[in-house]
């Protein structure tokens, strides 16, 4: 693993591999919702439009983020004028997010669309863009995990090097097959003629806030931090919990008792409390690692698996209204 690779300058400005994979990622997404949005009979230029709100305003919201949680690096140390160089880097995820959903609002609101409409159709195309992006981390160091200690396992994707010649674990591979299964969920629910509002998109959330739980546990990089937390665990975390808890409201106002709601919650919340817990004790406490990282891969699959019953339920609701 390296630094970006730089093509060439424009000015002050480097052109690298990760800065034209990043275009592509860009490209392609809009490309596929594209397609989503013509399947939905959305106008034509659904897409294009989105990607003239999203663009912009990811960017904004994944900077403001990185900036909130690094002010006193990039500003105290380095100069305020670093705030602009964009090409330096320094981006959140979850702060891209928000900017999307107040370009799907922008968007629907000037197309007289609905946005569960313009979301469900970015959500496949934002998964590949997001895999894109991942895979793209080749040309950083940035998405690695611990060191590969097995010879056998030090060939890549297994394992990658980096500048000093260790093998480390390639996070942003896996990171990007996870993407690449959210796109094809988000497609599915897509087509689903039984589908709920926002049921691709919720797909696309639901899908990121589990992986990343797990993934980012597994990274190493320069992570974002408050205090010994990591942001992005956090945010996916809240994710998960943001759409269970709307299916959950979308099953009780349908009439699904409040007893299995309280239970699926319940068990959401417990889930929670023991990846927190995992999460602390890996590498503070004697317990291997690998039983730890199980125990959290089986509580989101089961996380996931109270969400999906909520969804359930609020889909009967809504057949039977």
């Amino acid at each position: 693993m390296t630094d970006p690779l730089i093509l060439t300058t424009l000015g002050a400005m480097p052109l690298t591999v990760y800065g034209l994979l990043l275009f592509a990622a860009a490209s392609a997404g809009l490309l596929w919702m594209h397609f989503s949005a013509a399947h939905m009979g959305l106008p034509a230029d659904t897409a294009v439009r989105f990607g003239l709100w999203a663009i912009p305003l990811g960017l904004i919201g994944g900077r403001a983020l990185f900036l909130a949680l690094r002010w006193s690096l990039v500003v105290d140390e380095l100069g305020w004028q670093h705030i602009f160089r964009l090409w330096d880097g320094g981006f959140a995820l979850f702060g891209v997010i928000p900017g999307c959903l107040l370009a799907a609002l922008c968007c629907a609101g000037r197309m007289r669309l609905q946005v569960a409409d313009v979301l469900d159709a970015a959500a496949p195309g934002a998964a590949l863009a997001l895999a894109v992006m991942r895979f793209a981390e080749f040309s950083t160091a940035q998405g690695i995990g611990l060191p590969v200690d097995v010879p056998a396992l030090r060939w890549f994707p297994l394992a990658v090097q980096d500048a000093y010649g260790e093998w480390l674990m390639p996070v942003f591979v896996w990171e990007g097959l996870a993407a690449l299964g959210i796109a094809w969920l988000a497609a599915r629910a897509l087509k689903n003629p039984r589908r709920l509002p926002l049921d691709a998109a919720s797909a696309w959330l639901l899908g990121l806030g589990v992986t990343q739980v797990l993934l980012e546990s597994l990274r190493t990089d320069d992570l974002l931090r408050l205090g010994l937390v990591k942001v992005s665990q956090l945010a996916a975390m809240a994710c998960v919990l943001a759409v269970a808890g709307r299916w959950a409201v979308l099953a009780r106002r349908g009439g699904s008792p409040a007893r299995g709601i309280a239970a699926g919650v319940a068990g959401l919340t417990v889930g929670v409390g023991i990846c927190v817990a995992v999460e602390f004790a890996l590498d503070k406490t004697a317990i291997p690692n690998g039983l730890l990282y199980l125990v959290m891969a089986l509580t989101l699959a089961g996380m996931t698996a109270l969400a999906l019953r909520l969804r359930s339920r609020a889909a009967r609701c809504a057949v039977r209204g």
